[in-house]
């Protein structure tokens, strides 16, 4: 942006002197000389103003984006939270749920005149059937709750990479602009 006032000077000057070069026959061409000259110094004074506009927005875009990714990571550590709240929860109740089904079945045995506590291989099988399901239980709910930390982490990423896209496309629409405006 400091080099387009030394060009104004300069581009002023050649036309000056290439003004001064040549006689003019009219009044009009002096008048279109001069009309010239005035053009060209608004023109690069236009696209001086146009690059700085140029790179005000592209600030504001990464400055917009790197709040949005601060939202974003803030959004994602809130819900990694409450995941993590729910999973506690799900397995605090999981586990009162087997020592209530545990106690229920010994209570039936005791009922039905069955040792519990016995080598009994009918009534351990039974308990540890519950022991299992409990823990399949626990396995998927494990699973469901990678799954969902993994997509979490795959939004992320994806914003992260929009962002960065946008930017990157405005600033290579701004250099051809540049280049060809």
């Amino acid at each position: 942006m400091g080099s387009i006032v030394p060009t104004i000077g300069t581009a002023a000057r050649e036309a000056a002197q290439a003004f001064a070069q040549q006689p003019f026959s009219s009044l009009a061409g002096a008048a279109r000389g001069g009309v010239s000259l005035y053009n060209l110094a608004e023109g690069v004074q236009n696209r001086a103003q146009q690059e700085r506009t140029d790179d005000v927005t592209l600030q504001q875009l990464r400055a917009r984006s790197a709040l949005d990714e601060a939202q974003a990571l803030e959004d994602a550590a809130l819900t990694r939270a409450r995941i993590a709240q729910a999973r506690a929860k799900a397995e605090a109740d999981r586990r009162d749920a087997l020592r209530r089904a545990m106690a229920r079945q010994r209570a039936r045995f005791g009922a039905g005149g069955l040792d519990s506590a016995a080598a009994d291989g009918s009534a351990e099988a039974v308990l540890l059937g519950l022991v299992r399901e409990e823990a399949r239980d626990a396995a998927n709910d494990d699973a469901d709750t990678a799954l969902r930390l993994q997509a979490l982490d795959t939004a992320l990423a994806q914003r992260s990479s929009l962002n960065l896209l946008q930017a990157a496309q405005l600033a290579k629409r701004q250099d051809i602009k540049r280049l060809f405006g």
